[in-house]
C-alpha cells in the first residue's frame, strides 16, 4: 500500500489498481473501469487509447493526401468510440470517469484540427503553415 506515484489510466490498469483520479471521482472511474467494457477482448480500453493517439501524432507528423485522408478516418473513428464510451458511462454504468472525459475531449478536439487540415490541404513552399488568406 502506499501513495500511487502514477495517475495514468493505464498504469493502473496493468497493476489492477484503482486509478486516481481529480476531485475524489475515485467511484465513478473505479466503476468505469470494473465494467465489462473496460477490456474488450481482454485488452485494457487506455491502450487503444494510447494506440489511437500515437497513431494520430504519426500521421500528423506525415505530409499528403493520404496522410490527411487517414488522420480524418482516424479522427472519426477515434470521435465515434468516445462518444460511444461517454454513452456507455452516463446511461449503461452511471459512472463518469474524469480520464475518460479527458479524452473525449482530446477526440473532439482532434475532429477540429484534423478536418481543418483536411479541407485546407498542405501550405503551399514559403507559405508559413498558419498564414491567413486576404
Amino acid at each position: 500500500t502506499g501513495v500511487q506515484t502514477c495517475a495514468l489510466p493505464i498504469y493502473t490498469y496493468l497493476r489492477d489498481q484503482g486509478p486516481v483520479c481529480l476531485g475524489g471521482s475515485h467511484g465513478g472511474c473505479l466503476q468505469v473501469e470494473q465494467s465489462g467494457y473496460a477490456r474488450p477482448g481482454g485488452i485494457p480500453m487506455p491502450l487503444f487509447g494510447v494506440a489511437c493517439y500515437l497513431m494520430l501524432f504519426i500521421i500528423a507528423c506525415m505530409r499528403g493526401q493520404r496522410a490527411r485522408t487517414a488522420g480524418m478516418i482516424l479522427t472519426v473513428v477515434a470521435i465515434a468510440t468516445s462518444l460511444t464510451l461517454t454513452y456507455l458511462e452516463v446511461a449503461v454504468i452511471h459512472a463518469i470517469c474524469y480520464w475518460c472525459l479527458g479524452s473525449a475531449t482530446c477526440a473532439a478536439l482532434h475532429v477540429i484540427v484534423n478536418s481543418a487540415r483536411y479541407v485546407r490541404g498542405e501550405p503551399t513552399v514559403g507559405q508559413p503553415a498558419f498564414a491567413m488568406s486576404g
